[in-house]
């Protein structure tokens, strides 16, 4: 028990002592605060509400439980950094051979390291609370969109729905690095568990029983819609949302897959290190043999041709090229890459199944209602994509501790930016035509062949790829800026998830809104 809370005290005030985790902090903070403010009417152009809407207060109790858990989503990187990061460092570090042969058990060990990024990750969150209390109280709310201070319509959302959700998704990213030794993985288990997220909501908007579609969702927000969805407005203003009911039973199946991750983790996990390969251990009861004096003949020298330098354009053109090549290569052979796309196919194949689906009229699934679908449905996958993969490029040679090398090599900074560019640009292009070829696939297969190749490739590649070109440049410089990865991935995810939000808060021009334009529409009565 004294070295589990060793290990636990330890990993808290590791993680209180860094930077990076009251920047978190106050991110989460500042999210809170802004959306609260929306809420509370803050801003006369602010159209969204939470939690209902109309005559439900901005501080009810059930709005918070409406507004609290997804604010905590969209942070999922967060988690995923820290709670990973748990098991990691010590490889990134190269101390996992001093960490795992101290005289320590296995136990104590993972159970501390996990408990303890439990309890960080719990006060990062916290975050969400504070920010909502300091709008709330702020002089830029309208008072009657606000009932009487009550502390526990805060707190309960956070432990009935906020806490169960870190525990789920803590355990996952947690266990992952845990197995594999790796980072990458942690990565792709958020964006596999987004995506997973999302082909669910599709699924169960399907089934006819609200109740098992309550129950299947991981982040308990359709259990409570369900629990919640004849409440009146006075209960919502006045009601707690009760942890009973399908909300209770949703909470105790999570909680134990949560806790079954885990224990994954703990039977797969090797408390152990290995020096060196036994098959190249000295054997000291093996016979000696006779030792054999090498036969040293004359150092021949050999004149070198001398090296042509040169650092015109060519040489640039060539280095340009070569990074290109290799950055791209580097995204597509990697298998963690094909889990990402084949989760993103299924979930483009799930959503493609609603064409031809017109107020309840069947329709042929002509090119540009496919279009229509397959870019909004795909879009956020696509934003996924450049934010994880831009943060990998930028930051490839520092992670394999290559970074100085790099720098002190005859290659401008200028090349290389625009090289990795460029080789996400083409794999960005490659998913397009992925996305192409699964429209006209499910085209042929409800038996609609007038394809419209041209309108297609207008579409994706002309005014699509402009769109990804302008968001990948935005997020290729925030990591060059920032400086600092994790940070650097979540301010790419509030930038993006807040740029469709400028509206709400009277930024309404486009000039306003980064990439944006007047925006398209297209039908075959263009024609």
């Amino acid at each position: 028990m004294s070295q589990f809370l060793a290990v636990f005290r330890w990993e808290i005030g590791f993680y209180l002592r860094r930077i990076s985790t009251w920047v978190y902090f106050g991110i989460y903070a500042l999210i809170g605060f802004l959306f609260m403010l929306v809420a509370g009417g803050a801003f006369k152009q602010a159209t969204a509400a939470f939690g209902g809407g109309g005559k439900v207060l901005a501080n009810a109790p059930f709005a918070l439980a409406a507004l609290m858990p997804t604010l905590a989503l969209l942070g999922m990187s967060i988690v995923a950094a820290v709670a990973g990061n748990a098991i990691y460092r010590d490889y990134d570090a190269r101390m996992e051979s001093l960490v795992y042969t101290t005289p320590i058990s296995k136990r104590a060990f993972l159970g501390g390291r996990f408990l303890g990024t439990l309890a960080v990750n719990a006060i990062i969150l916290l975050g969400i609370l504070v920010g909502l209390v300091i709008a709330s109280k702020s002089p830029w709310v309208k008072p009657d969109k606000f009932g009487p201070f009550d502390a526990w319509a805060y707190l309960q959302p956070y432990i009935v729905l906020v806490l169960p959700n870190l525990l789920f998704t803590a355990s996952i990213f947690f266990a992952l690095p845990a197995i594999t030794r790796q980072m990458v993985p942690n990565y792709v288990g958020g964006v596999v568990l987004l995506l997973g997220y999302l082909m669910g909501g599709q699924l169960l908007n399907d089934l006819t029983d609200k109740h098992t579609g309550a129950l299947l969702d991981p982040f308990g927000l359709r259990a409570t819609q369900v629990l919640t969805q004849y409440w009146s407005i006075a209960d919502k203003n006045g009601r707690y949302v009760p942890l009973s009911g399908v909300l209770a039973t949703n909470r105790a199946i999570w909680i134990l897959f949560g806790v079954a991750v885990f224990a994954l983790a703990y039977a797969r996990f090797r408390f152990s290190y290995s020096a060196s390969d036994p098959k190249s251990q000295v054997d000291p009861t093996a016979p000696t043999t006779e030792t054999i004096e090498p036969v040293l003949e004359p150092v021949r020298t050999i004149a070198l041709p001398v090296a042509a330098r040169h650092f015109d354009v060519w040489a640039r053109l060539s280095q340009y090229w070569s990074l290109t090549t290799r950055s791209f290569w580097r995204i597509v052979r990697n298998a963690y890459f094909y889990a990402i796309v084949g989760a993103g196919i299924l979930y483009i194949i799930l959503v493609a199944q609603q064409v031809g689906k017109l107020f309840g009229t069947v329709t042929w699934p002509v090119t540009y209602q496919m279009v229509e679908i397959l870019n909004g449905s795909f879009g956020l996958f696509m934003l996924v994509i450049i934010a994880f993969y831009a943060g990998e490029l930028v930051w490839a040679e520092r992670d394999v501790k290559m970074g100085q090398i790099t720098d002190a090599t005859p290659l401008p900074n200028a090349t290389a930016f625009l090289a990795k560019l460029t080789a996400l640009l083409a794999v960005l292009a490659l998913l397009l035509g992925v996305v192409m070829l699964t429209g006209i696939a499910t085209q042929a297969a409800k038996g609609y062949t007038r394809f419209e190749i041209g309108l297609y490739l207008q579409a994706l590649f002309g005014f699509r790829l402009i769109d990804l070109v302008l968001l990948t440049v935005l997020a290729m410089a925030i990591h060059v800026i920032v400086d600092h990865k994790y940070v650097g991935h979540l301010i790419i995810f509030v930038v993006f998830i807040g740029l469709p939000f400028l509206t709400q808060f009277g930024l309404e021009q486009n000039l306003y809104q980064f990439g944006s334009d007047g925006g398209l529409q297209y039908s075959d009565m263009n024609h």
